[in-house]
This record gives structure tokens, sequence and C-alpha cells, in this order.
């Protein structure tokens, strides 16, 4: 599986961080067989970890909505914001 790195301005859905890349590895396939096709590998800028991010959105409203609606189906996550780089 490709690691990407952050995009700039974007907010991304965590559902888990890892510091061994196996790890995120298996959990990104855990959350694909669960239907979530969107799922990546991310490094966020000045991170040790590999963060396992079910989807990325434009607006801060949008990602948060996806969160609960995760959390409604038991998936622990959280939102991680990049800013827009000058």
């Amino acid at each position: 599986m490709t690691v990407s790195s952050a995009e700039s301005d974007h907010y991304y859905v965590v559902a888990g961080s890892f510091l061994e890349e196996a790890r995120a590895n298996s959990h990104l396939q855990t959350m694909s067989g669960a239907g979530y096709a969107k799922v990546q590998i991310v490094r966020f800028p000045n991170s040790p970890y590999f963060s396992v991010c079910v989807d990325k959105f434009n607006n801060r409203r949008e990602a948060d909505a996806f969160k609960r609606q995760l959390e409604r189906e038991k998936i622990d996550a959280f939102v991680r914001a990049v800013a827009k780089t000058q």
C-alpha cells in the first residue's frame, strides 16, 4: 500500500495512527474490508505516525459529520486539519 503525504487545506478523518507501517496496513485492510473505499495511509507534517484516514474533506463541517457517522458504527475516529501552505 502506498503512503501519501497529507495535502494542505484539507480535513482528514483518522481512524487510527501507528508507529509501525505494517500495523497501519493491517488496519487499512480492515477498514477497506468494512466498505470504506477511500481509506488510505497518510503521513502528516512533522508526525512519525502512519495515519489510517477513512476520508478527507474540504471543510470541517463535512469531516465532523462523517466522524459522527463512524462513531455511530462504533469506530473511533478524529478529525485532523492540515493548514493551507503559504
